[in-house]
């Protein structure tokens, strides 16, 4: 099986998260990509009749929050995220969650931040 992508004429997500020229991403925009890039490797893991080989996806976990954020994050979304991703980096397999574990917690971050959300655009939270 090979994997073709589409060409993405606003760059990486790392270009957005890492370089000024690039506009910054939402807390909730970068949970939904979060959520997406889980669902795919669950899919590659757990729903393909085939075996898949991927590169390794893991990155360090101090490269997930970008100093340069405006806007606030949920800190219970925010304290779901970071532990779910330093999960992810146990050294022995037996050590990290499914995939299926990562996608429902990220799922569950993105919701608190959806809320958080939509508490500061109604001006009542504080």
């Amino acid at each position: 099986m090979i994997l073709v992508y589409d060409y993405m004429a606003n760059g990486t997500l790392h270009d957005h998260l890492y370089k000024m020229k690039k506009p910054s991403l939402s807390w909730t925009r970068r949970l939904t990509i979060c959520i997406g890039a889980a669902r795919g490797l669950h899919y590659l893991h757990t729903g393909s009749k085939h075996s898949i080989i991927h590169h390794d996806v893991k990155r360090r976990v101090d490269q997930i929050i970008d100093p340069y954020v405006q806007g606030k994050i949920d800190p219970t979304s925010l304290r779901t995220f970071t532990d779910m991703a330093r999960k992810c980096l146990g050294e022995k397999g037996s050590e990290r969650p499914t995939m299926g574990e990562v996608l429902w917690n990220l799922e569950q971050a993105w919701l608190q931040q959806q809320q958080n959300d939509c508490f500061q655009n109604d001006g009542n939270y504080g």
